[in-house]
């Protein structure tokens, strides 16, 4: 494994709507721009290893398709110009399906999965899609090879932040993990009048915990999260919330903040794990 000084940083991202993340004029777009300027993620990674809310098997799974496509399963009909696949790594993506198999959770492999929008958009909130598209239609390479791993449909806290463990082994100088989802999703409440300010508590909340210093307290309340009752006003399900618990397991250090903006009445945030 690389120094913690010189590999490079797991991100999660809230996703949100993938035509507003990924417009130019948006926060969450010029903020991972800079984070990615910042860390030189376009000379520097090689390999980025996804993890998407929109994305869940019973079991879970590691996608060996080799050239995966990305997908339009979202309303943002500005993006529908943008069509390519990318590029598996199938060696990388066989060393941790059996890293998987040796810590004893049950794990699948598929050769028929593409790529969902929570893990392109995520993605390319780092990269250029006018880049990668212009690359793709002259055969020429721009952005890194992927591996993606789903979650599980269970959903549970406690199994994710050791997915996340697992797969901090692949973290160097030339791998980093992108975990896509978003910190406040819940189309149940978004109408409701409270849902502004339940959004911020919530957001502060989990900044607190994110940001702990102390490994053992920041551990032991990240897993608590889903039991709060505000937790069900801020979340309609899981899938969202549970990347960033991937995330948070994959470093033992507290997260770093990246953005946090007001979007359809939510606070949406991002955030760096060294």
């Amino acid at each position: 494994m690389s120094s913690q000084s010189n590999r490079i940083p797991t991100v999660f991202v809230s996703h949100g709507l993938v035509g507003y993340t990924l417009s130019p004029n948006s926060t969450v777009y010029k903020s991972m721009q800079a984070f990615s300027q910042n860390n030189n993620i376009q000379k520097r990674v090689k390999t980025v290893i996804i993890v998407s809310a929109h994305w869940e098997e019973q079991s879970l799974t590691i996608n060996f398709n080799p050239k995966p496509k990305i997908e339009h399963d979202h309303p943002s009909k500005w993006l529908y110009k943008y069509n390519f696949n990318m590029d598996t790594n199938i060696e990388l993506a066989k060393k941790i399906y059996q890293s998987m198999i040796q810590n004893k959770i049950p794990t699948k492999m598929t050769d028929q999965g593409n790529i969902d929008h929570g893990a392109w958009g995520a993605l390319y909130t780092l990269y250029s899609l006018d880049e990668q598209q212009k690359a793709f239609n002259s055969n020429s390479k721009y952005a890194p090879q992927i591996v993606q791993v789903s979650l599980h449909s269970g959903m549970d806290s406690s199994l994710h932040f050791q997915i996340g463990k697992i797969l901090e082994q692949y973290r160097d100088e030339e791998t980093m993990i992108v975990c896509s989802g978003s910190t406040t999703h819940s189309f149940t409440y978004m109408s409701h009048p409270n849902y502004p300010s339940w959004s911020r508590e919530w957001e502060q909340i989990l900044l607190n915990v994110l940001t702990n210093k102390d490994e053992k307290k920041r551990v032991e309340d990240l897993l608590k999260l889903k039991q709060l009752k505000i937790y069900n006003y801020v979340q309609s399900s899981d899938d969202h919330f549970i990347p960033i618990l991937v995330a948070a397991g994959t470093s033992p250090y507290p997260a770093q903040y990246i953005n946090l903006e007001k979007n359809f009445e939510s606070m949406c945030s991002c955030y760096s794990f060294q």
